[in-house]
């Protein structure tokens, strides 16, 4: 079911790019914030601090395509990697909570000017291969663990402020906000090198990586390139 719903996302993102319609390329970026975070076991040595994992991402960045349905309806294609680390960092141990998001999304446009736009909407969020890679070999008694997840399907709120940048020109410059819900299930888990079972972990770690909310906020920053394959070409401009 997931592989199918996969091929018709891409599908659609593909009939985009060769529509007669107006069409967006916007490079993004910027931060997610998680909406939880989760105890590892590991604890800094001056402070004994506990160390925590995020899920739900920290940076993020990506592209959209999008095109306009009409006057009122935008569809967009996110394509978002997010990458997080422990915190606090330590400097003995070396990890990455990272993830592949794709975002389909219909979003309702309302024109303030016709220079100025914003936008909001949902769609679809889905996680492709979440991985939690944290390597403490060098702790003693430490191993090099590698948490691999199942992908996961969730949805997406999205609003949207968008406004050109200079007259006559096809740019614009945009800052969006995404509340993503993913929940995540652990797949199978590599330590140094060899299969190993999640329950083989201390409890309290083994038991939250067993089911994780990757939910998040992301906030982002983006610039647009606007463009026609074909039919009239529109021109923007400041009133």
């Amino acid at each position: 079911m997931k592989r199918n719903i996969l091929v018709v996302l891409m599908f659609l993102s593909f009939n985009v790019l060769l529509a007669d319609n107006p069409f967006k390329v916007q490079i993004l970026g910027g931060f997610a914030v998680p909406f939880k975070k989760y105890e590892t076991g590991l604890a800094l040595t001056q402070t004994y601090e506990s160390l925590k994992f995020r899920p739900g991402g920290l940076f993020d960045y990506g592209l959209k395509i999008g095109y306009e349905l009409n006057p009122k309806v935008e569809a967009v294609f996110k394509i978002h990697y997010q990458i997080s680390h422990l915190s606090p960092a330590a400097s003995n141990v070396d990890d990455r909570f990272t993830k592949l998001m794709l975002q389909p999304e219909v979003l309702y446009i309302v024109n303030v000017t016709k220079s100025v736009k914003f936008k909001y909407g949902v769609g679809l969020s889905y996680a492709i291969n979440p991985l939690f890679d944290i390597d403490a070999t060098q702790i003693k008694g430490g191993a090099h663990n590698i948490f691999h997840f199942k992908n996961s399907m969730g949805f997406a709120l999205t609003a949207e402020h968008e406004i050109y940048l200079r007259k006559k020109k096809n740019l614009s410059f945009v800052t969006g906000f995404s509340f993503r819900y993913n929940m995540l299930e652990v797949d199978h888990v590599i330590s140094d090198g060899n299969p190993a079972d999640i329950d083989y972990f201390p409890s309290g770690f083994g038991n939250n990586l067993k089911k994780l909310n990757a939910s998040g906020l992301d906030i982002t920053l983006g610039v647009c390139y606007h463009f026609e394959l074909a039919g009239k070409h529109r021109v923007y401009e400041y009133e």
